[in-house]
């Protein structure tokens, strides 16, 4: 079901088209999930415009320039629809007062937001004409291809509408007025006592025009669920920081030991023992560390900038190998040339951007000082 409505000459009417149209009042209305609530918006100044060839965001700021420059008095906002031809853009621009919006999604939430003379569709080329204060021609297929306001109409006169329309050829001319056009392909039809547009609207793909969610959500139901997720959030950080800090204060006490256990070792004589050869010792004084893993690791983490982080380290007994993505190199390799636990250090590749050229990648290989 479709649920519409339709602002013109400042008011605001509402019709619902299913398998007929009828009216409704939005306040006494229950919306189904499928639903679709349009607003069609019928005071619009028509504007067609011939644009070159450009991206569609380009497009739109031409489209505001232009408004801009000629009706620098008036808030307009503007919905559009264009065609390629050859190395331009046909473009059909319908603007509005912007500030009607507002105020009609107060009495009515909308979710699609169409012109009036966007709403006309058909699964051939056709050609409409009614009444509406002046004599509207309305060319259209899948879209709108162009509009055309007269005071009079006459067989002449819509010969030269067609003619402008080329290549486009209609294979049917509806006729909703009571002139007789004696034109080929035309059928004489009475105008209903509704808006036009409700016949065609149901073949308008609406997803091109859909500007907000089709589901409407209660947003104390949203402070719930922010609520519950900060709670569970909160409870999960708490069991881990707990578990992290035993953890930490088990490493630490571990790291003591060993480190207890390394000096005694490294201060004991180096004379061979009987039982071990003199080879032993030489491969054990060149793969004992240099330094402490913990100690180099955290004076590293230090040295780090912010939005700085290590992607890939290989440390051996006398030096370092560490790959560090970076916002700011610079400041990294001057806090390595100041820092007391790198003897010297070598880029062993050249400084790269990557990542959307956010960071530069860093290949460093540094020598440790002995402790």
């Amino acid at each position: 079901m479709l649920f519409i409505a339709f602002y013109k000459d400042k008011k605001l009417n509402f019709y619902k088209v299913g398998g007929v149209v009828e009216t409704f009042e939005p306040k006494n209305t229950k919306y189904k999930f499928k639903d679709k609530k349009i607003l069609v918006i019928g005071d619009i100044l028509y504007l067609k415009e011939q644009y070159p060839k450009t991206s569609e965001e380009n497009l739109k700021a031409i489209i505001q320039n232009t408004l801009e420059d000629g009706f620098p008095d008036k808030e307009l906002d503007f919905l559009y629809d264009f065609e390629e031809e050859g190395d331009s853009f046909s473009v059909n621009i319908y603007a509005f007062d912007k500030n009607i919006l507002k105020e009609i999604r107060e009495v009515f939430d909308y979710q699609y937001l169409l012109a009036e003379y966007m709403c006309f569709s058909s699964t051939e080329p056709t050609l409409i004409i009614f009444e509406d204060k002046t004599y509207k021609l309305i060319a259209f297929e899948k879209k709108t291809i162009s509009v055309a306001s007269l005071k009079d109409i006459s067989k002449e006169g819509l010969n030269i509408f067609l003619k402008s329309l080329y290549p486009f050829t209609p294979k049917k001319i509806i006729n909703y007025t009571n002139r007789d056009l004696n034109i080929e392909n035309e059928i004489k039809l009475p105008p209903p006592k509704y808006p036009l547009f409700l016949n065609y609207i149901n073949q308008v793909d609406l997803r091109r025009y859909k500007i907000s969610p089709a589901i409407s959500i209660n947003p104390y139901f949203i402070y719930r669920v922010l609520f519950y997720i900060a709670f569970a959030y909160g409870m999960a950080l708490y069991v881990n920081t707990s578990y992290y800090d035993h953890y930490l204060k088990s490493l630490k006490q571990v790291h003591k030991e060993l480190s207890k256990a390394l000096a005694k070792k490294l201060h004991q004589s180096k004379t061979p023992q009987k039982n071990l050869s003199k080879s032993f010792y030489k491969e054990y004084e060149t793969t004992v560390l240099y330094q402490d893993p913990i100690f180099v690791f955290s004076t590293l983490s230090k040295l780090l900038t912010k939005d700085s982080y290590i992607t890939n380290a290989d440390m051996n007994p006398k030096d370092l190998k560490v790959n560090i993505n970076t916002k700011d190199p610079f400041n990294i390799i001057s806090n390595l040339t100041n820092s007391d636990c790198v003897k010297e250090f070598n880029l062993t590749s050249p400084i790269q951007k990557s990542f959307g050229n956010q960071f530069y990648m860093l290949n460093l290989e540094m020598v440790l000082c002995k402790r």
